[in-house]
């Protein structure tokens, strides 16, 4: 048996978990949750969600949260994905800034 590379992005790790249409789908949701997150901050309510996705209905939002909750069973909602994506986007900008500061 070959052995695979482990996954290591967003689009991998749900694509394995979930095949490839229902990875992109729940990757696209997580990415979608993350920046509403940023942009409220606060991890968002679904209600909340779907309301600052104006074109997303409540009910389509549902029927996306169960597809995240077969990909990521261990998780009620991609809070906790999208404050690790958040987390290393700080870090990575902690990392330039510091970089910027012994350049200067």
């Amino acid at each position: 048996m070959a052995k695979t590379k482990p996954a290591r992005t967003l689009l991998e790790v749900c694509i394995a978990r979930g095949g490839y249409l229902r990875g992109a789908r729940v990757a696209e949701f997580v990415i979608e949750w993350t920046i509403a997150a940023d942009q409220l901050g606060h991890q968002p309510s679904v209600r909340e969600f779907s309301h600052w996705w104006k074109d997303k209905s409540e009910r389509t939002t549902w029927r996306r949260l169960d597809d995240f909750k077969t990909v990521f069973p261990e998780f009620d909602n991609p809070a906790p994905v999208a404050a690790q994506l958040l987390k290393q986007r700080a870090a990575r900008r902690a990392d330039l800034m510091a970089a910027r500061l012994v350049m200067a």
